[in-house]
């Protein structure tokens, strides 16, 4: 039983002017009050103040790697989760390329099964393909008996049109999302994104169009099939134009940006000097994309944030750029990389939240409330004042290959509730450590 005092809530939907307490008892939100009433049947609650900070609902994240089984030394489900509770999320969704791979309801249920001892809610993302290899389709019905909550070969686009067509069929059936990577690796040959930076870099590049090619067949044919179809990671002007037209068209299409393509370039590949943590996939875009993105996600036609969080060992990025794995960290650093778009007033805190929470838990069919009497207190508490340096030695994640190291950021999450449990708490950590000294 706690209360959480002198708070400012951003809710995305509901609007809270003042300063509020929250009343949490048995994982439930029993009541939000006026800070300066003091009721005594909360008397024997323990009690935060935080200080004009600012609570949310706890961040969802759909798109992200664990890594377990088969990688544990890259990252683990508990590892991982210590991560999203940093970051301030309670609700994150994880990718089928493990080893074996998420393709059978074994799986499924040892990744529930271990994620329940997270005190966080992880759920399993199945693949549409037996091993990922694109050639027969996995039991739908027996994966999402067994608790896969969407469908997704990320990091492989399906190549067989027939086969996609099929999935999404079932999938409609079945009333769950297909989240699509989209890349024709036809064209998508090189390693960072084609174009004037690429070619003062000498790194082979990939044209947008090996992405826009296949953003647009495939929701074609998911309009085809009537099936919900999800554009995972999109990175370039010509794949929100494409979505647009679709949108327009009343299309069941939603799609996801990552922090990274928020806020770098491939200008900064270049300028990193090889630096393999620049090197991802989909790569990073030019100036001109990045701008796009964020205005079509302050727009709405970009539905949510979500950090495509990739971790690699160390030894592993340490390699020349042409042979290093794709991908970065993002759990701890989204919502401060995102923040600093609302400082910029690109888009509004408000906003930001919306695409951080109740509208990623709706493309996936998760459950996710709002600040609210009677809601779970799942709440993150936001510093926006608080602005430091992201260092290496604070990382909880298992691998450290992130290109936001050493950057400054302002607006951190300090503390994670969790179904009325305090998960993560920097806040008074760092008070008790200072009053200790």
């Amino acid at each position: 039983m706690i209360v959480l005092k002198n708070l400012k809530i951003v809710n995305p939907v509901k609007d809270f002017n003042g300063i509020f307490n929250i009343a949490i008892k048995d994982g439930i939100i029993i009541d939000i009050y006026e800070s300066e009433l003091e009721k005594k049947e909360y008397r024997d609650f323990q009690h935060f103040d935080l200080k004009g900070k600012v609570a949310t609902p706890s961040f969802v994240d759909i798109h992200v790697h664990l890594r377990d089984p088969g990688y544990e030394y890259k990252e683990d489900i508990f590892s991982g989760a210590e991560a999203a509770k940093k970051g301030g999320f309670t609700d994150i969704c994880c990718m089928a390329n493990t080893n074996p791979v998420i393709d059978n309801e074994e799986v499924v249920k040892y990744i529930l099964k271990k994620g329940k001892e997270t005190k966080i809610n992880i759920y399993p993302v199945a693949a549409i393909t037996k091993g990922l290899k694109g050639e027969s389709l996995t039991e739908f019905g027996n994966l999402i008996e067994a608790g896969a909550i969407a469908l997704s070969d990320d990091g492989v686009d399906i190549r067989n049109a027939f086969l996609l067509k099929t999935a999404f069929e079932y999938a409609k059936f079945f009333n769950v999302p297909i989240l699509c990577h989209c890349e024709n690796l036809n064209l998508a040959t090189g390693f960072m994104r084609d174009g004037k930076y690429s070619t003062l870099a000498g790194i082979m590049g990939n044209p947008s169009i090996s992405e826009e090619i296949n953003v647009f067949r495939n929701i074609k044919i998911a309009e085809y099939t009537g099936s919900k179809v999800h554009i995972c990671h999109i990175s370039s002007k010509g794949s929100v134009e494409i979505i647009r037209f679709f949108k327009n068209k009343d299309v069941n299409v939603t799609c996801e940006v990552t922090p990274h393509h928020l806020s770098l370039t491939d200008k900064d590949v270049y300028e990193s000097d090889y630096d393999t943590n620049f090197k991802m996939n989909p790569p990073l875009g030019t100036e001109e994309d990045k701008e796009i993105l964020i205005e079509s996600l302050s727009e709405g036609i970009i539905d949510c944030v979500a950090t495509d969080h990739a971790p690699h060992a160390e030894h592993e990025k340490l390699v020349e750029f042409e042979y290093a794995p794709n991908g970065i960290i993002g759990l701890e650093t989204a919502f401060p990389v995102c923040y600093q778009l609302v400082l910029n007033n690109k888009i509004t805190l408000k906003d930001l939240i919306y695409r951080m929470t109740i509208k990623p838990a709706k493309i996936v069919g998760i459950e996710k409330g709002e600040i609210e009497v009677g809601a779970k207190a799942n709440i993150t508490i936001i510093d926006i004042e608080l602005e430091k340096v992201y260092t290496k030695d604070e990382i909880k994640s298992k691998s450290k290959n992130s290109p936001f190291i050493g950057r400054k950021f302002k607006g951190w999450p300090i503390m994670t509730i969790s179904n009325g449990e305090i998960v993560y708490d920097w806040w008074y950590k760092r008070l008790e450590e200072e009053l200790s000294k």
